[in-house]
């Protein structure tokens, strides 16, 4: 049984700053105490399910994930809000969660490694291909990394995700029949060897 004020967290849009599993601890708070960079639990009007995004302007309150390149469109009230995130707990380990300028410093990097992330697949494909293929650096990872696979449900179905550590490696969508490896983790990953989810659902 969850403790009071306290969810779990499933989704991508704050990705990395939490991944699908965390257990997050929040506090109920006034809109005069919410600070761009504060990270809120939140439930716009006609919205079934809490949100988790972070403050990027206040008077009006808006959010953005920190894995979204827009903010959202919608303006926050005083009674949607939950409260605000204070820590979080992954694998028995718990961590504080930053918010005020040190958290908008986080999202930003986040955002900018991203970019960068993208500029080098660019200069780099060919190589990256060329490595994938041939598999080399695919027993030395297997035997060094400890894979993990999530599962939760999403309103077209089952979605599953395959982690190290916090990083997530591969995703399978409802919608689709197919893993998409997240770049560079091919060269790690042979797709042939992932379960189909036929095979995932049968578990």
């Amino acid at each position: 049984m969850l403790k009071e004020n306290s969810m779990y967290y499933m989704g991508l849009s704050m990705f990395p700053t939490f991944i699908p599993g965390d257990l997050l601890y929040f506090k109920p708070c006034a809109e005069g105490e919410i600070v761009r960079g504060d990270v809120l639990i939140f439930r716009p009007s006609g919205e079934e399910k809490n949100i988790v995004h972070r403050v990027v302007s206040v008077g009006p309150i808006r959010t953005r994930g920190d894995n979204n390149s827009k903010t959202d469109n919608f303006i926050l009230s005083e009674s949607e809000i939950l409260g605000k995130v204070i820590s979080l707990d992954r694998n028995s380990k718990k961590w504080k969660v930053a918010g005020g300028w040190m958290g908008l410093i986080k999202a930003d990097s986040i955002r900018f490694l991203r970019k960068i992330e993208k500029r080098f697949q660019g200069v780099f494909r060919p190589v990256y291909y060329w490595v994938s293929r041939k598999g080399l650096m695919r027993e030395y990872f297997l035997k060094k990394g400890k894979i993990r696979l999530i599962a939760f449900k999403k309103p077209l179905g089952t979605e599953f995700l395959l982690l190290i550590g916090r990083c997530v490696i591969a995703r399978l969508r409802p919608e689709r029949r197919e893993w998409e490896i997240r770049k560079p983790f091919r060269l790690f990953i042979d797709v042939t060897t992932l379960p189909g989810r036929e095979d995932l659902n049968k578990e």
